[in-house]
């Protein structure tokens, strides 16, 4: 047998190993006292696995942690480190086996934590399994509202794919079966998604997002709506509609309505993303809660709250949280943002038809009146500003309605309120953005009197259609009359009562007379008064004598001649302002991208046709003039 060299002698220093005497961080070390080394060498050997086999067996390499392919950088000389690019280094791919590129700590802890997280909610989505128990799924369903209330939560749901798995858990626990219960907490899910932009967009593009919220929405009306039943039922009432006691206290926290969560997720949603083919449903909604203002209107006239708090007794209250989203709503559809890929080629969706133009028009209009009641009876900022809003909103509505169509011209004049209702808001509009600019000197006031110019200016746009497309408003001036300082009394909700009345002719003179001395002092919006209250008057008193008599007494000037004059010079720099403005709009970048072609064309003809009755007012003037 060969003869055992004696072992060699280590020099004496602390070595650091780790795993004690048989393992070292860079080789195996002889043991003390260890009377064969050979042996330890081949336990050494027969113990320890190299990494590569270790990465090779557990399939590190192939791990869903590392989807991309690994390149590793090429080590260069330090000469070469200070002069050559690093453009110019080939990163060739390594052999299974090898080290794949590190990620960093954030994106591993990130990761982790999400897969941790889904771990966690796992139970939830256990329960909302299709095959479990209504009152099981019920129950999940309530608790992952719950808990999405939670900041912490939320933050880490919207880290993860929390909310799209939910989703689809969700619809998979749904079954296509239309459970109160159930429905009003998916509503509320999305609106609890609809806080997040991102988040609400990546739920928008899962299948049967919209389909699902506008079937819920069909039957959340104001009678099956199951968070107003809680509100106003019993205990026996509510389980006749299979609302258990238990269940009571988790949806009494859901508000303000199933109906209002639906319709703000649309609303909050890119305009891009809504379907033409959902109007209809949409519309339908909107007119339901509608038709619950004409009863408070006239209860409010016998003296009795205008909105009164939702009771056992009162169960026929609109929301005007869920009306003021279906506006806005309505409000991209009439201006055509709504997407029509889904729609055949030659086929357009008509849900505003004839047959309903005068009933639609009258409820817009009951809109109106009891939101603008609704801004001076309110107590607080925020039912005021949801009342401003309606306001607005209904009179965007009918100004787009009524724009170049003369069948909703007709239905609104037709209503003996109409007239005189949007006059009074011009005047009370004015009044109180004039009083506010005078002495605004915070930021504060300074919204509210931008609030109030741009309710002035709604209420002028929608007079100037009436004016435009129908030959009955110049008579319908004369003859209708309002008191300018009319309060707003409960005998006034839908006509001014009040002793002294001027015809509304006199009324809108006397409110551009106001404008007739210019100065450099002018703000901006005066300019723009001047000149918009000029082409109105230019198109009642065109073609009526009467009118015109009326107009001119009520405008000061040495002959009829200067005081036409004046009027036309108005028109004229009105007219020179509109066409700056419209071409500077023309040259900007497009602030929408997403808004298609042929709206950007639409928005021209109707600029262009502005521009044209603005010329017609100022032809018609200058021959009256050369007459006089």
């Amino acid at each position: 047998a060969p003869e055992v060299s004696p072992s060699k002698h280590l020099p004496s220093r602390n070595i650091r190993t780790y795993a004690g005497p048989s393992r070292s961080f860079l080789v195996a070390l002889p043991v003390s006292g260890t009377d064969n080394p050979q042996s330890f060498d081949q336990d050494d050997i027969e113990t320890h696995e190299s990494y590569a086999d270790l990465r090779s067996r557990w399939g590190v390499d192939n791990s869903e942690d590392d989807p991309r392919p690994f390149e590793d950088t090429v080590t260069l000389p330090r000469q070469l480190k200070r002069t050559a690019s690093t453009s110019f280094v080939q990163q060739p791919s390594l052999p299974n086996g090898m080290m794949n590129d590190l990620k960093s700590i954030t994106e591993l802890r990130s990761k982790g934590e999400s897969r941790r997280f889904l771990d966690e909610v796992g139970y939830l989505f256990e329960g909302l399994d299709g095959s479990s128990a209504i009152g099981l799924r019920r129950a999940s369903a309530l608790e992952v509202v719950n808990k999405l209330c939670e900041p912490d939560f939320h933050r880490r749901a919207k880290a993860s794919d929390f909310y799209v798995r939910t989703w689809h858990k969700l619809l998979e626990a749904r079954a296509g079966a239309n459970d109160k219960i159930f429905d009003t907490t998916v509503a509320f899910f999305t609106s609890l998604a609809a806080r997040d932009p991102n988040t609400l967009v990546e739920l928008a593009q899962q299948p049967d997002f919209m389909s699902t919220l506008v079937e819920i929405l069909g039957f959340a009306d104001h009678k099956r709506d199951i968070l107003a039943s809680v509100l106003t039922s019993n205990d026996s009432e509510l389980k006749s509609r299979g609302v258990l006691r238990t269940e009571i206290p988790p949806v009494c926290r859901f508000e303000p309505s199933a109906r209002f969560f639906i319709s703000l997720t649309l609303a909050t949603l890119p305009r891009s993303s809504l379907e033409t083919e959902h109007v209809v449903a949409l519309l339908n909604t909107l007119r339901s809660e509608l038709g619950l203002l004409e009863a408070r209107i006239v209860a409010y006239a016998s003296g009795l709250p205008l909105l009164p708090p939702i009771s056992g007794t009162r169960t026929d209250v609109p929301s005007l949280h869920h009306v003021e989203a279906c506006l806005r709503l309505m409000d991209s559809y009439l201006q055509q943002k709504w997407s029509t890929q889904h729609a055949e080629d030659d086929e357009t969706i008509p849900p505003l038809s004839l047959d309903l133009v005068k009933d639609f028009t009258s409820e817009l209009l009951s809109l109106s009146i009891v939101s603008e009641a609704s801004m001076r009876e309110a107590s607080c900022y925020e039912d005021r500003n949801i009342a401003r809003k309606c306001l607005c909103g209904a009179l965007r509505i009918l100004t787009l309605l009524s724009h170049d169509d003369e069948s909703w011209c007709e239905a609104a004049l037709n209503e003996d309120f109409a007239l005189p209702f949007v006059t009074l808001t011009v005047v009370r509009s004015q009044t109180k953005w004039a009083t506010i600019n005078a002495s605004a000197e915070d930021s504060s006031r300074s919204d509210d009197a931008m609030e109030a110019f741009d309710l002035l200016c709604l209420a002028l746009g929608l007079l100037m259609n009436w004016a435009t497309l129908n030959c009955k408003m110049t008579q319908f001036c004369r003859d209708k009359s309002i008191d300018p300082a009319c309060s707003g009394a409960r005998t006034c909700i839908r006509v001014c009562q009040c002793p002294d009345q001027q015809p509304i002719l006199q009324c809108l003179s006397a409110l551009y007379a106001q404008y007739l001395t210019a100065s450099e002092n002018d703000p901006p919006e005066s300019n723009f008064l001047r000149g918009y209250l000029s082409v109105l008057l230019g198109l009642l008193i065109m073609d009526s004598p009467a009118s015109r008599t009326m107009v001119l007494a009520s405008l000061s000037g040495r002959s009829r001649s200067d005081k036409l004059g004046s009027l036309s010079g108005h028109c004229r720099s009105f007219l020179n302002l509109y066409i700056e403005t419209t071409s500077l709009l023309a040259g900007s970048p497009r602030a929408s991208p997403e808004i298609p072609f042929e709206n950007d064309l639409r928005t021209n003809s109707w600029s262009k046709r502005g521009e044209d009755i603005a010329r017609r007012v100022i032809a018609s003037l200058e021959v009256l003039c050369d007459t006089s």
